[in-house]
């Protein structure tokens, strides 16, 4: 309600009491009477009202009118602060600048001075002055800085006082004129309550003299005019009352209906809730069934994993050695043959022996003992064309000892020609033996580029004979190593060789850490055997498998 339209209904009513002429017209409107204090307060209420609005703004105008003074303090402070970092920057531009100078002066002066011994003797003796000066000047400094710095620390600690001293003063100061503003608001607001009151009671005393001026009532009229205000006034508060009641029992009913629902919701919810609970366990409980089932069969599977490459590596260590066996049985039976290279094709005619018997007597120097020669034919494989390099000869004697005694005759002459063209004499080895001691051929070539004496040994052994003593070598690749140590660097990089499979399966499979002991060893081998013996046909179920150790 605006305070217009209270101030008219004010009029309207004073209007009507005034213009009223007999008394039961006035004792019907004592109800106005009673009406009108009500409108009274409730227009001094809203007359206050926009008062505090101003206030208020004037608070926030006050507000913002600090902020911008921060703002623009603080620009200040940041502009004074730019400057002198700029000046200081100058400054170190400029201090850098005459260093330069004494630095190209001083390098100057280097060049056009002579007698440099006598300089220098000059110069530490400076240098040595320079360095005492100095040790004297930073004590000398170091008292002053240390005196300096009191002194600084002290004007701090002043100066930090003063500035909480005007702090102290200023927030005093605000606090005084917050007092007397309050003080002068409370004033305002209890002169503004006075003024009220007293337009009140002169409205009330006007009232009454209005009232004896225009007739003068008896006792019993005022009494009845009394009784109806009262009546008026309990008729208001019972409706008052009445009103609150309805107003509490429509917010009591609200109330437990929107409990209700909620309780309802809940009891869903947790239905709800509870079956996918069930239904998660229920998806759990199958997971974690398949999941033991998987590991299970994982396990199963390591374990016939582990079994089966235990088993393929014995074979192959057997494999091995009877592998090895095969060819040192195969060169025991090539003891007594030679290989003779670099001969024609259809040079021997219809007899090998015969021309065997003339060319070894003829080219070699003259033996003592007769040949016997047991079967000699040339090499196995189909004939080269012409041009190539013709096929070797394979010779066998009856006795080792003539065979020996060909070959140091030959080597002793080193070089035998036939047909024009040179003839070598070696020993007949298996192919594994040639495979590995055709490795050693670069090692071989870089060793007589370097003029040293080397040996091939039986099977596949290099010995050279170097300055400190021999040394022998089972494999190229350790050659090799040992040789670029001693300084040949010109071996030609060839790749590693591989293992055999058997150490790569070892190499591959799983072993149990800290190593096993004996008996284990010999029951896994116990074991390794009554499994291959299931593999084996029928017929030879009665065979027994031989006894292998470690």
């Amino acid at each position: 309600m605006e305070p217009s339209t209270a101030r008219n209904m004010y009029a309207e009513l004073k209007a009507r009491m005034s213009h009223s002429g007999s008394q039961e017209d006035r004792c019907g409107e004592a109800w106005y009477v009673g009406s009108l204090m009500v409108f009274q307060d409730l227009a001094f209420h809203i007359i206050t009202q926009p008062l505090k609005k101003k206030k208020k703004k004037k608070r926030k105008r006050k507000k913002k009118k600090k902020k911008r003074n921060r703002k623009k303090w603080k620009k200040k402070s940041t502009a004074n602060n730019n400057n002198n970092k700029k000046k200081k920057k100058k400054k170190k531009k400029k201090k850098k600048k005459k260093m330069k100078r004494k630095k190209r002066k001083k390098r100057k002066k280097k060049k056009c001075t002579a007698n440099n011994n006598n300089n220098k003797k000059k110069k530490k003796k400076k240098k040595k002055k320079k360095k005492k000066m100095m040790k004297r000047k930073k004590k000398k400094c170091t008292a002053n800085n240390n005196n300096n710095k009191k002194k600084k620390k002290k004007k701090k600690k002043k100066k930090r006082k003063q500035k909480k001293k005007k702090r102290k003063k200023k927030k005093r100061k605000r606090k005084k004129k917050k007092k007397k503003k309050r003080k002068r608001k409370k004033k305002s607001t209890a002169n503004n309550n006075n003024n009220n009151r007293g337009q009140k009671r002169k409205t009330r005393g006007n009232l009454q003299q209005n009232l004896k001026m225009d007739d003068k009532p008896s006792n019993e009229n005022e009494d009845a005019s009394n009784l109806a205000g009262h009546i008026v006034m309990e008729a208001i508060q019972a409706n008052i009352i009445s009103e609150i009641q309805g107003i509490r029992s429509d917010m009591k009913k609200e109330l437990g209906e929107t409990v209700g629902l909620l309780k309802k919701e809940l009891v869903d919810f947790r239905l709800e809730v509870n079956q996918k609970l069930n239904s998660i366990g229920s998806d759990l409980k199958e997971v974690t069934g398949r999941v033991e089932e998987t590991e299970r069969r994982v396990a199963e599977m390591e374990e016939w994993s582990t079994e089966a490459k235990q088993v393929l590596s014995h074979v192959l260590e057997l494999q091995e050695n009877t592998q090895a066996q095969l060819t040192e049985l195969e060169a025991r039976s090539r003891r007594n043959n030679i290989r003779i290279h670099g001969i024609a094709e259809g040079a021997e005619g219809d007899n090998m022996e015969e021309f065997l018997e003339k060319f070894i007597t003829t080219e070699l120097s003259p033996l003592n003992t007769t040949l016997g020669l047991q079967r000699c034919h040339r090499s196995l494989g189909p004939k080269p064309p012409q041009g190539s390099n013709p096929r070797s000869i394979v010779v066998c004697f009856q006795e080792y000892k003539t065979k020996e005694l060909v070959l140091r005759s030959a080597w002793k002459k080193k070089e035998i020609h036939h047909g024009g063209k040179r003839v070598f004499f070696e020993q007949d080895y298996p192919p594994e033996i040639l495979r590995k001691r055709k490795a050693f051929s670069t090692i071989r070539k870089a060793l007589k580029e370097k003029g040293l004496r080397f040996q091939t040994l039986y099977p596949a052994k290099l010995r050279v004979f170097f300055d400190d003593g021999p040394a022998i070598y089972n494999n190229a690749s350790e050659a090799r190593e040992d040789l670029r140590k001693r300084g040949m660097d010109s071996l030609d990089v060839e790749v590693p060789e591989r293992g055999t499979l058997a150490t790569r399966m070892k190499q591959l499979s799983w072993e149990i850490a800290g190593g096993t002991s004996r008996r284990h060893r010999e029951a896994r081998l116990m074991h390794i055997q009554e499994k291959l013996k299931g593999f084996r046909h029928r017929s030879d179920t009665t065979q027994e498998l031989p006894n292998v150790t470690d």
